[in-house]
């Protein structure tokens, strides 16, 4: 690039712009973009990084991803240790360029093939490696959304616990002649570890079976999801076949006498009845949740009952989802599996 030559082009247009009258500058409008696809070339020739971000970031997409632009801001990028930057950028432009049926050319394409060399990928692992320094409710934010597109903490770890559901109702039959009522909390628990280890998340649970000091019964447990130490969530699961006002009750106060300092609690509810009966057991379920008798601290708000949060999240044909509010700023959330096709 001619330093000297786009500066003063850039100043001769400068004072072109001066001399016009303010109708003349707003017909100029109309070609704005092309504009300032052009001015990329003089702030990248100027190192003036500040308004190439700025003006980038104005483009539309066919001017941000021509093809005479892209090697001018992906190395620009890389001159300033952008590696990730360059790197996503080589990965929209070319999802882009395809999309559109647009022929790479070879300098663009080389770029797109080199994208991924070793500075690049020591700048990703550094920021993977970071995330397991972030608090949960950061780590929630940054999280790309094809992993997890949920920005609050309580729903990012609902998306968690929803997507080790699906993964499990994908590989029960290899477990389905397992005899304990356990297989589902242990292939959820396993999926959920593999989930959360990235993060640097851990879960735990915390004792089950009839001979365990804490009563529960096969087929009950609690897990705590932790971070650093911290504790992040509380989940009590447990087994329906229909109707059990008692066992209900029992999970739902269950949850505020641990960690009665979490904001979020979750009822995970595998159902194992009959089923033609897993809308009505839903339908009981949330009744007798809204008239548990609860302690004072644990009131359900009545004016607001269980509400509906399926919408929320993709592909839950084969769950009930929804959230109750109690006491002061304290949430459950109920998650109902239906597990009827895969009763022994």
């Amino acid at each position: 690039m001619n330093i000297q030559s786009l500066n003063k082009a850039n100043k001769e247009w400068e004072d072109f712009l001066k001399s016009l009258s303010d109708e003349e500058k707003s017909a100029l409008q109309k070609i704005d973009e092309q504009i300032s696809s052009t001015n990329i070339y003089h702030f990248v020739a100027n190192k003036d990084a500040s308004r190439f971000d700025q003006t980038l970031n104005t483009l539309s997409n066919p001017y941000k991803f021509n093809q005479e632009l892209i090697p001018v801001i992906y190395n620009y990028y890389l001159e300033r240790e952008l590696h990730e930057m360059a790197f996503g950028y080589s990965v929209a432009a070319k999802n882009y360029l395809i999309e559109n049926g647009e022929v790479i050319k070879p300098e663009v394409e080389k770029i797109m093939n080199e994208a991924t060399h070793d500075k690049t990928l020591t700048s990703i692992k550094l920021s993977l490696n970071n995330l397991k320094s972030l608090i949960p409710q950061d780590l929630a934010k940054v999280t790309p959304d094809n992993v997890n597109n949920k920005r609050n903490l309580s729903e990012f770890v609902l998306h968690e616990i929803i997507e080790a559901g699906k993964i499990m109702l994908e590989k029960i039959d290899a477990i389905r002649n397992i005899p304990h009522e356990d297989k589902y909390n242990d292939l959820l628990i396993a999926t959920l570890r593999l989930r959360f280890q990235i993060w640097g998340w851990s879960c735990h649970d915390q004792g089950r079976s009839g001979k365990s000091a804490s009563g529960k019964g096969s087929g009950e447990t609690d897990v705590m999801f932790q971070s650093n130490g911290s504790n992040i969530a509380l989940c009590e699961a447990f087994v329906l076949t229909g109707r059990d006002k008692a066992l209900t009750e029992k999970h739902i106060n269950k949850c505020f006498t641990y960690n009665t300092y979490l904001e979020s609690y979750y009822m995970i509810v595998y159902y194992k009845g009959p089923s033609p009966n897993f809308d009505s057991t839903w339908t009981s379920y949330q009744n007798d949740i809204i008239n548990c008798p609860y302690d004072a601290r644990w009131q359900i708000d009545q004016t607001r009952g269980l509400e509906d949060i399926s919408a929320k999240f993709s592909n839950v044909t084969a769950f009930y989802l929804a959230k109750s509010s109690h006491g002061k700023q304290k949430s459950v959330y109920h998650l109902m599996i239906d597990l009827s096709d895969y009763t022994n």
